[in-house]
């Protein structure tokens, strides 16, 4: 006959779960091979104030977490949109808007004048081969694209329909089977 002894309440109001896991390794209710992982981790660096249910919330305001360089980040990805893929995995290479930054403060020290920081950070960033459009030179390249794609669409609408016109105005013969191509005289052009 053996006898477990029961630890405490179930309730998570009453204490934390480290607790009552500690109450259950102490009483025998939970052996060591039982034991969560997390114990040992808790154990060794324990948080700094107890997660219990009844502990008041602190008020701490959040702080501002705006970097110098976010409003110059922002204004970026406004007028350029995002121009190139990041790759995660690679550390060396910087992205298109932390070049156009460094390239930025560069240009601030040096003491480039507010108004032309922007278009010399720009230019800059070009000049290292990788090429800036602003949103509006995507869009007025994309309507070009689709104005040159409808007017191929168009052409190849009217060749059909030359074709189609010049098999219409042709005769089949029957006599040995050849095929006569009669032109109309006031279709032709010189």
């Amino acid at each position: 006959e053996t006898s477990h002894k029961m630890a405490g309440s179930r309730v998570e109001k009453f204490s934390s779960i480290f607790s009552r896991l500690r109450g259950l390794l102490q009483s025998g209710a939970l052996s060591e091979s039982e034991k969560p992982i997390w114990h040992d981790i808790y154990q060794a660096f324990p948080p700094k104030v107890e997660p219990r249910m009844d502990r008041k919330v602190p008020q701490i305001g959040v702080p501002s977490i705006l970097y110098r360089e976010d409003t110059v980040r922002a204004k970026f990805y406004n007028e350029f949109g995002n121009p190139d893929v990041i790759d995660m995995t690679n550390h060396n290479e910087k992205s298109a808007s932390q070049r156009f930054i460094d390239h930025y403060y560069i240009l601030q020290k040096n003491g480039i004048p507010e108004e032309d920081l922007f278009e010399r950070a720009r230019l800059e960033v070009n000049n290292e081969g990788f090429v800036l459009k602003t949103m509006e030179q995507k869009i007025q390249e994309k309507e070009a694209s689709l104005q040159a794609e409808s007017e191929k669409k168009q052409h190849e609408v009217n060749l059909s329909t030359l074709a189609s016109d010049l098999l219409n105005r042709t005769e089949e013969t029957t006599d040995g089977g050849d095929y006569i191509i009669e032109n109309d005289s006031n279709d032709r052009t010189t």
